[in-house]
């Protein structure tokens, strides 16, 4: 060991190791005709039970020892290799044995050894029979072994893989190789794998269930499926994985699924996944509905006894078909395009809550075609669906989904039920065997599919008040929500065409509304923005009402706006059947209008009330705005009366005109007729003598009596002594003005 402590080179160390082992070597050195493919360093390793021990000799060949006690003796490998490897390792004084470089123990009865070429090889003690069915791949030659734990070796090499190429022309070169000259050349190649780097790999011993899920898991799926056909291992395990890992595409339904032997776990592979594309969703779930055929029961077959596996393939086939149908609407909704993430959650949403969403998005075809193929499910939500579409959207863009009195007719996917879309299967749905899922799922089974609805509940169409009901509640909100009355007159006409009754005085109120709101914007007096509601207008009186149509306008509109406006909406309001009348016809239309100009009489716009009774007077019996006569001459003259203006005695004039154009007038003659101004005496006379003229004419009638509506055809005066009076005062007053008394 002192040469040990000297040595200063890796050369001079293994030369002096050399000569130190000149004995032992002479004794195990090969002979020259043994074809070596390097030398090596001896050494020697002992098994875990120490009952062996093999030594590598420094040309490279393998020697097992045997013995206990210190006490080893070398073995025959020819003998053993005859008798227990017979036809396998026959020659085990050849290449088998020859050319090693390293050995380390695996257990207490197999060793690994590394050859100079880089291959590394278990074998069994005694007989020295390999133990692999594959030779393992090569490693860098020199490489080393290290022993772990029991069935755990690491195996260091470098990982230059030129340099194995190049080893590997040498070896078969040497033959007598100069082992001194060797040990030199090795010392600076080692070097040179040291700057390049190395690779340190792990050998683990495992079970074939390990190995098989190993395999599995790198997704070796033919040496898998090799090794369970070898062993009798479950195939189905590596069929599960290639399938999961497939991606789901024909190919793998049909070299995968297809094959596995698990039907419920196939059936339920078609009902929780999603393929990535149309065709191959489509093939999988029919695929699914194929294996779950042998279990549809009939109409004669007694369900009763079926155990729980009949009824979960059953209960799958109703999911299977509602995924079926589901996948037609989704591809007719997304027009023949499919999303696999988006019909994931289609599959199993609530489709109320779906149409909701399309509703309020103001997806109208979307929605359309949802309505249509899912009837049955949607149609108790029909109201509060349509709720949800934003009130700016113009009902004729959606008045194909606007609801009618009676229902149209339901179109289902599937003219013919499926056998397990029965009454049997709905009892025994009531009945419990829905605990059967494994998976909860949004959708009752009741309601997967239209035939299970139209066979539970049948079609449920709202009735003919809820849907009258529900067009004025939807009129009302449009225009609260957006303003937008033109909707609302939309909707509420829409209705109607679809033969929806009870809408006819809402339509008339949205109608006159739209109207004044359109003419406020174009009165005279500026527009000023109408602020009521379709709510608020409802509430409004008959008065009220025709105030604000009339609102607004002047003396060059205030007849159009009479004549188009607010005469019909009296006559409509009188014709109402809601409005309890003992004669409409006396009432017309003269009340109302004879108390709107005295109101404007006493807002001191006397010249529209002018232009009215001009209107009025050109034609008989008030022409259409009054009823009679007499009533047209009582109003004008309240109007006279209730003007507090002190600046219109002309307007005055004018109007008692219309009804007494031939009595002479000392206004006349003074109020822009003469130019000739009286004196203030003859004015005091003037004016006596015409109060006196009218006090002293036959007494006016009351305001109470019936004033008597014969007009003469000279048109003179019928109002009797009230006329001639009201013209005596006005005559007056327009002296007073003039004379500013």
């Amino acid at each position: 060991m002192s040469v040990w402590s000297m040595s200063e080179t890796p050369t001079l160390l293994w030369c002096n190791l050399a000569m130190l082992a000149k004995p032992f070597l002479s004794q195990w050195w090969p002979s020259s005709s043994t074809k070596l493919s390097l030398a090596t360093r001896p050494l020697v390793r002992l098994s875990p039970n120490a009952d062996h021990a093999v030594v590598i000799d420094g040309g490279g060949r393998l020697h097992l020892l045997t013995g206990k006690q210190g006490q080893m003796e070398e073995m025959d490998l020819g003998e053993s290799s005859s008798t227990d490897n017979e036809g396998k390792n026959s020659d085990l004084s050849g290449c088998f044995l020859d050319g090693l470089e390293d050995a380390e123990w695996w257990s207490d009865t197999a060793v690994v050894v590394a050859r100079c070429d880089g291959s590394v090889d278990l074998l069994q003690v005694p007989s020295l029979a390999t133990l692999l069915d594959e030779s393992l791949p090569h490693f860098h030659p020199g490489c080393l072994l290290k022993k772990g734990a029991t069935g755990h070796i690491f195996v260091l090499d470098a990982s230059s893989t030129r340099e194995t190429e190049e080893t590997q022309q040498q070896v078969g070169e040497v033959k007598k190789p100069n082992w001194f000259s060797w040990m030199m050349q090795r010392g600076a190649k080692q070097q040179q794998n040291l700057d390049r780097g190395w690779r340190l790999t792990s050998f683990v011993e495992r079970s074939k269930s390990e190995m098989f899920e190993i395999l599995i898991e790198q997704r070796d799926y033919d040496a898998a499926l090799q090794l369970a056909h070898k062993y009798g291992l479950d195939v189905d395990q590596v069929y599960k994985a290639r399938w999961r890992s497939s991606g789901f595409g024909k190919e793998g339904l049909h070299l995968s699924l297809a094959i596995v032997q698990d039907h419920k776990w196939v059936v339920k592979e078609c009902m929780t996944r999603v393929c990535p594309s149309q065709d191959s969703m489509n093939s999988l779930l029919v695929f699914g509905l194929m294996e779950t055929e042998l279990y549809v029961h009939s109409a004669e077959t007694d369900d009763s006894n079926d155990d729980d596996d009949a009824w979960f393939f059953r209960l799958a086939r109703l999911r299977l078909l509602q995924y079926k149908e589901r996948l037609e609407t989704f591809l007719g909704i997304h027009m023949g395009r499919f999303f696999p993430n988006e019909f994931a959650a289609f599959r199993s949403s609530d489709l109320h809550a779906v149409a909701v969403e399309y509703a309020e998005g103001g997806k109208m075809g979307s929605l359309d075609l949802l309505l249509k193929r899912h009837q049955y499910s949607l149609a108790p939500f029909l109201l509060s669906i349509l709720d949800a579409v934003p009130e700016t959207i113009p009902p004729h863009s959606y008045g194909q989904l606007l609801p009618e009195l009676t229902p149209p007719k339901a179109f289902l996917s599937r003219r013919i039920e499926d056998p397990v879309e029965s009454r049997k299967t709905l009892d025994a749905i009531k009945g419990g065997v829905h605990k059967l899922e494994e998976e909860k799922h949004g959708i009752p089974l009741e309601g997967c599919t239209e035939h299970m609805v139209k066979l539970a509940r049948g079609l449920s169409w709202p009735s003919e008040v809820e849907i009258s009901e529900w067009y004025k509640a939807r009129a009302r909100t449009i225009d609260r929500v957006s303003g937008q009355l033109e909707n609302s007159l939309s909707l509420l006409d829409l209705g109607q065409r679809k033969g929806v009754k009870g809408l006819e005085l809402l339509l008339e109120d949205t109608s006159d509304l739209i109207k004044v709101v359109l003419t406020r914007n174009g009165s005279e007096e500026g527009g000023t923005e109408v602020e009521l509601s379709l709510d608020e207008w409802e509430q409004l009186g008959e008065y009220e009402k025709f105030q604000a149509v009339l609102q607004g306008a002047g003396v060059d509109s205030v007849v159009d706006r009479l004549r188009e406006q607010a005469i019909p909406f009296l006559h409509r309001q009188y014709n109402r059947p809601s409005l309890s009348r003992v004669s409409p016809v006396r009432s017309g239309t003269s009340p109302v209008l004879g108390r709107w100009l005295k109101d404007m009489a006493q807002e001191s716009k006397l010249d529209i009330c002018a232009t009215v009774f001009e209107e009025a007077s050109n034609g008989p019996d008030g022409n259409g705005l009054f009823q009679e006569e007499a009533e047209l001459v009582a109003v004008a003259i309240d109007c006279l009366y209730l003007c507090p203006a002190l600046d219109q005695w002309s307007v005055m004039q004018s109007i008692l005109s219309r009804f007494s154009p031939n009595v002479d007038s000392p206004v006349k003659e003074s109020v822009g007729y003469s130019d000739e101004i009286p004196t203030r005496g003859r004015f005091r006379q003037g004016i006596v003598r015409r109060l006196r003229g009218s006090v002293s004419s036959r007494p006016a009638y009351s305001e109470h009596e019936d004033p008597s509506p014969k007009r003469a055809s000279n048109n003179v005066n019928v109002g009797g002594a009230r006329l001639r009076k009201a013209e005596a005062h006005v005559e007056a007053g327009g002296l007073l003005s003039l004379y500013q008394v």
